[in-house]
């Protein structure tokens, strides 16, 4: 079956453990986060989101459009890049979303459906780093218009009551925990306590982007434009311009994972039998993974002020071990090529003793070629412990050196030799040309210096 519909792998490909998913102690999400100006970045810190049972979850990372992004707008008081406002604020947005559509799957309730306020019920444990921002008035402006009592239609009235009561109060007590990643950088990481992923995640990620243009709209009109201007012109300018990508995931009643995205950041699965892109570059021109990399084409969709957002989505089976990716182009554009950023990704796993050792590793590897700001998110998929995830990419790390790095590192070195040797000729030329001309110029010169100067 191809990986359109499924995300298997080669024969040696080990079925889940349905009890691997489980929260081990030694297996975790990694999460990256730098900026290559500090308090300049315009990629938002990474999203996790995991349920207790850790049996569903989201990761996202956001990159704000700094071209058509750049110049700078103010909101809650501060001054920022709109691309940096966009970016940050879109994982908030993200966040709060799923946060309550989660919590009306738990009650088998339409996001869209039933009555209206439970949208922007003040009850609701705000997420950290939201304190200026009612992200939740903002996902009701989205939405309540939208909003039907259809699902209730055959309730009487006490019945709704009570099943609204329910809600109210579920969702009063329902707390995002703390939830500690592998990580290098801010990220907002949580655990969801209570919640349930229904299993119309389609829908969800549909209406997600109807709640981020609501929400964007809304943070528009209150934009207070500065009286600068970018000095980077392009031909389109968007106050609020980012790109988003991340995976939705459940493990029951059967393992589902959907990518969804606009813009250049990507979506990955990492198998025993290789690295997949799965999200599709909205991007001008049709350029490939490895032509896009010298190519750098404009962006033909991502996420900003101008409404309807296109947030593209791909759902897959996946009934064996996987590591779920999304990134940033900071993080991939930078490698020399695709297998090149598997070969990072790989070599910094094996080299590492634990989830910590290889986000701090991985971290290193990707910003010491990066010239852009780096965002990665990795999580792990059906694995019992770290020793179990490294077991299962050795195998493909052998073979992806053997078959593709080993070959091109040995022709890097032969024009690395090349061009020493090349160096050396030069200077030998120069040299030589030197002394032949210092032995020439004593007849070339010599009536520069007798005779009279009339």
């Amino acid at each position: 079956m191809s990986l359109a519909n499924s995300v298997g792998g080669r024969d040696t490909q080990r079925k889940v453990n349905p009890t691997s998913d489980r929260g081990n102690s030694s297996i975790s999400t990694v999460s990256i986060w730098s900026e290559k100006i500090k308090g300049k970045g315009e990629d938002g810190p990474p999203l996790i989101l995991l349920s207790e049972d850790y049996s569903f979850g989201i990761i996202a990372v956001s990159d704000g459009v700094g071209g058509a992004g750049s110049r700078p707008v103010c909101i809650d008081g501060e001054q920022a890049s709109g691309a940096r406002v966009a970016a940050m604020k879109l994982l908030e947005i993200t966040l709060a979303f799923f946060k309550k559509s989660w919590l009306q799957d738990s009650y088998n309730v339409d996001i869209m459906e039933g009555p209206g306020n439970i949208m922007d019920d003040k009850k609701t444990t705000q997420p950290r780093h939201s304190e200026k921002t009612s992200i939740d008035a903002d996902i009701h402006s989205a939405s309540h218009e939208r909003m039907s009592h259809s699902s209730f239609t055959n309730l009487s009235a006490n019945e709704e009551k009570t099943r609204l009561h329910r809600m109210r109060k579920h969702q009063s007590t329902m707390q995002l925990k703390p939830y500690l990643p592998a990580s290098v950088g801010n990220c907002s990481a949580y655990i969801l306590d209570g919640a349930v992923c229904g299993p119309n995640v389609s829908r969800h990620i549909e209406l997600l982007g109807k709640a981020i243009d609501g929400a964007f709209e809304k943070m528009n009109h209150g934009i207070a434009k500065t009286q600068s201007s970018s000095r980077l012109k392009t031909k389109i300018q968007r106050n609020l311009p980012s790109t988003l990508a991340g995976w939705v995931y459940r493990t029951t009643p059967e393992r589902e994972i959907t990518a969804f995205w606009a813009g250049d950041s990507r979506c990955y699965v990492l198998r025993n039998d290789g690295l997949h892109q799965v999200s599709q570059d909205d991007a001008k021109g049709d350029f490939d993974a490895f032509e896009a990399i010298w190519a750098d084409p404009p962006l033909t969709n991502y996420i900003s002020e101008k409404v309807p957002n296109n947030i593209k989505q791909k759902r897959l089976l996946c009934d064996y071990q996987t590591l779920l990716i999304c990134a940033s182009d900071g993080a991939f554009n930078y490698q020399p090529t695709p297998m090149e950023f598997e070969f990072v990704v790989l070599r910094s796993l094996m080299s590492s003793k634990n989830m910590q050792a290889w986000a701090d590793d991985l971290a290193e590897r990707l910003q010491a070629s990066a010239g852009d700001d780096v965002s990665i998110v990795l999580h792990p998929l059906g694995f019992d412990s770290f020793d179990d995830l490294k077991a299962l990419y050795k195998r493909r790390l052998d073979e992806l050196k053997e078959q593709f790095i080993a070959p091109l590192e040995a022709l890097k070195d032969k024009r690395a030799q090349l061009e020493k040797e090349l160096a050396s000729l030069k200077a030998e030329e120069k040299q030589k040309t030197k002394e032949a001309w210092d032995q020439y110029r004593v007849t070339y010169e010599q009536y520069l210096h007798e005779g009279n100067l009339i």
